[in-house]
């Protein structure tokens, strides 16, 4: 199998050089395996967080050696699995998606692309969310106490060069900020690709954009979903959103053939207060104290039929044309 190696340089200790306390280097370990492997399953699966154990293949893609610890600045010499020799089920898989992991990345590698997408302002990247964040963010309590900066290079790869200080922190959390919470979607589009074993797809919207999701498992028989591949969709779930505001990737609880009515639907969707969930759908504000929508809100995604749904919606629609 083979590693890549990295030096993590930690700048501006305030023990004497080559030394560093325990705590503090256990620390920075523990954000950058937990803040890699967040950074790699959001590339593979779409969303850093989930309930339960983590996969094998995370744990695997994380296992990163400290090979040495050098004086000056303090230098951890550190080596991390290529992707391709720890996950290649994984690797294979992305052709489904807009960015994903190459063959000769590390976890690492994922991790210093969301970090620069962080630092550039890049509102509409899929690189991180706010589970990625929240790794980097736990570092605070180093630099306030122990050092001013920590440096990753890769010895023969540097496009995974990047440093991580309480200013960059300062970013972090603005971004995150930025970031809304999950919520109910409607979005309608053609079913452009799916992954049968573990339900991944592509959908295309009326202007050409396309949003990655999921289904659920739990709910959809993927069976069922043959039928509907190559075909015009309309699905409900739970949208996931850029710092932007602009939905990145759905969790697709019902999934049905789109009728010509759900036109209304075709737009990738966006974050909207939390009266209005549905695709960028506005109800005119003389009518919203009457909206038949108000029973339905604050209990997405729930049991609802979604046909039902769908006709309050559209006839809220014809309404208001």
């Amino acid at each position: 199998m083979e590693n890549l190696k990295y030096k993590v340089r930690i700048k501006g200790l305030k023990t004497p050089a080559g030394s560093i306390p325990i705590s503090a280097l256990n620390k920075i370990c523990e954000s950058i395996v937990e803040g890699s492997g967040r950074a790699l399953r959001l590339s593979i699966e779409g969303v850093s967080l989930h309930r339960g154990k983590l996969p094998p293949w995370q744990k695997r893609a994380t296992e990163f050696t400290i090979t040495g610890i050098t004086k000056g600045s303090t230098i951890l010499e550190v080596e991390a699995p290529i992707l391709r020799d720890v996950i290649p089920e994984q690797i294979a898989q992305q052709n489904l998606w807009y960015t994903g992991p190459q063959p000769n990345d590390t976890a690492i590698s994922v991790l210093a692309r969301a970090v620069s997408d962080v630092v550039s302002r890049k509102v509409e990247s899929d690189q991180y969310d706010k589970g990625v964040l929240d790794t980097l963010l736990s570092l605070r309590p180093v630099f306030s106490d122990y050092a001013t900066e920590c440096e990753i290079t890769a010895v023969n790869q540097p496009k995974d060069k990047f440093n991580l200080s309480a200013e960059v922190l300062d970013q972090i959390t603005e971004i995150k900020t930025e970031i809304p919470e999950p919520q109910a979607v409607v979005v309608s589009g053609l079913f452009d690709l799916i992954e049968h074993s573990h339900g991944k797809f592509k959908l295309e919207v009326a202007d050409g954009h396309k949003i990655s999701g999921v289904v659920d498992l739990s709910a959809i028989d993927l069976e069922q979903m043959r039928s509907l591949w190559g075909k015009k969709v309309t699905i409900k779930g739970t949208g996931h959103f850029t710092s932007s505001g602009k939905a990145r990737f759905i969790e697709a609880h019902i999934v049905k053939e789109f009728e010509k009515e759900e036109k209304v639907f075709e737009k990738i969707p966006r974050k909207q207060p939390t009266a209005f969930l549905f695709a960028e759908f506005q109800i005119p504000a003389q009518t919203q104290t009457k909206s038949p929508l108000a029973k339905l809100w604050g209990k997405w995604p729930g049991d609802e039929p979604i046909d039902e749904l769908l006709k309050t919606l559209k006839d809220i629609s014809m309404e208001n044309l």
